[in-house]
């Protein structure tokens, strides 16, 4: 049987992704072979050792280019769609008691979908494909208006049904303190904060208290509030966030519901000191500091229109023992090659559920929406920098100004999720 790779691709509903083109190419960026998903989202494509796959999903409001490199003959990629079809959304009613906590001066309304702040006793939230589930979860709380959360109240099950009306009749409760033990600071840090989230498993952070400092002891005893969450199924879910200069980490650490917590960052990834993008060589380039080995997988991507005006994003998956990622040549339907950039991200990632890179690029868009929910510990390593330069030829000048041989136009922004998403 000839070497081949199979791909499946989902909407963010979860449904196929039919119709979508996928194309494969040799480690050196050359185009093999070109097919598209069928009725199921699943296509098989001949495949060469480290070799690459991509997918060009025009499923939401921007056309994404998403790469695999280092794929191996046998693989089963799955990529699933970041967004629904634009304008695929409903929305409902929340209703829901009010509280008779003598503080309360507004509400906080919170599913996986949407969050509202309200000093009324209803609000409306909205949802889309990618993050109506089933079997969701809202929480509402009740704030002081100092910003203290002085009560709570959960309702599980929630099925969403555009235009209809949820009429909570739980009790109000009032929040605990749940303590959080922190180790090993890194000295090489300029800053630190911590976040607790109440959740629903799988995470879509529900509540939310965090404590910052510039610099943190060692160790330091934090106490943050939380709901109690009187009903099953719910994860405490805690989020530090180290940040030096212009690059972050955060590691995410998910586990049940007790009344301490500990968190060690004491073997931080490498930072990221600089993400450039050459278009002589096609080549997204990260530099990086030393740092703990264990990393799972690489991620660059560039925000950028094409020569047509269309608002792209082109995302790679690579071997994180690699520090640069090439962007193979595609004869696509419509045109993808960069025109006009604005932004340029690098990231490293450590999952302590998967097994190195082998192991990650089977499961690589299955997952890395909710790569903060799985029970464990994942962290992240980044830095995202805004650029705004024209690259339509070889001569532009835009490689001496990436790399820092130039004068620098660009402004360095940090990218930090400060909540879960779903």
């Amino acid at each position: 049987m000839p070497a081949v790779v199979t791909v499946e691709a989902t909407r963010a509903d979860g449904a196929p992704l039919a119709e979508t083109e996928i194309i494969a190419s040799a480690a050196d960026g050359s185009q093999l072979a070109s097919a598209v998903t069928d009725g199921m989202g699943r296509g098989e494509l001949p495949m060469s050792a480290g070799g690459m796959v991509s997918i060009i999903d025009r499923s939401g409001p921007s056309v994404e280019v998403r790469t695999v490199s280092d794929v191996q003959p046998g693989d089963l990629l799955r990529f699933r769609a970041s967004n629904g079809t634009p304008g695929d959304t409903g929305s409902m009613t929340v209703r829901f008691p009010a509280s008779t906590h003598p503080d309360v001066t507004s509400y906080e309304v919170r599913t996986g979908c949407d969050s509202v702040d309200t000093e009324l006793t209803q609000c409306v939230v909205r949802f889309s494909p990618s993050c109506a589930r089933e079997a969701a979860y809202l929480m509402v709380t009740a704030r002081a208006a100092d910003g203290r959360v002085v009560a709570a109240i959960d309702h599980p099950g929630l099925t969403y049904r555009d235009g209809e009306t949820l009429q909570i009749t739980n009790a109000w409760y009032e929040p605990v303190d749940a303590q959080v033990i922190w180790h090993g600071l890194p000295a090489d840090a300029d800053h630190a904060s911590l976040e607790m989230s109440v959740s629903a498993d799988p995470p879509y952070a529900l509540f939310t208290d965090w404590a910052a400092s510039s610099l943190l002891d060692q160790p330091a005893i934090l106490t943050l509030r939380r709901p109690q969450m009187r009903t099953g199924g719910r994860v405490n879910v805690l989020k530090a966030l180290l940040s030096r200069g212009d690059a972050n980490q955060w590691a995410t650490q998910v586990s049940d519901l007790e009344s301490t917590h500990e968190m060690d960052v004491t073997h931080p990834l490498p930072w990221i000191e600089s993400a450039s993008y050459d278009p002589e060589t096609r080549t997204i380039r990260l530099t990086r500091t030393s740092g703990d080995p264990a990393q799972d997988a690489g991620y660059a991507s560039l925000a950028y229109q094409n020569d047509v005006g269309v608002e792209m994003m082109w995302i790679g998956w690579f071997d994180p023992s690699r520090d640069s990622f090439v962007l193979p040549r595609l004869d696509a339907a419509i045109a993808v090659e960069p025109h006009t950039l604005h932004r340029i991200s690098g990231f490293l990632i450590d999952l302590d559920t998967v097994d190195g890179w082998g192991s990650f690029r089977t499961v690589i868009d299955a997952e890395n929406i909710g790569l903060g929910s799985r029970r464990g510990t994942t962290r992240i390593s980044g830095l995202s920098r805004s650029v705004n330069t024209q690259v339509d030829d070889g001569s532009s000048g835009l490689a001496p100004f990436l790399d820092g041989r130039g004068s620098d136009p660009m402004t360095a922004t940090l990218h930090v999720a400060r909540t879960l998403s779903p």
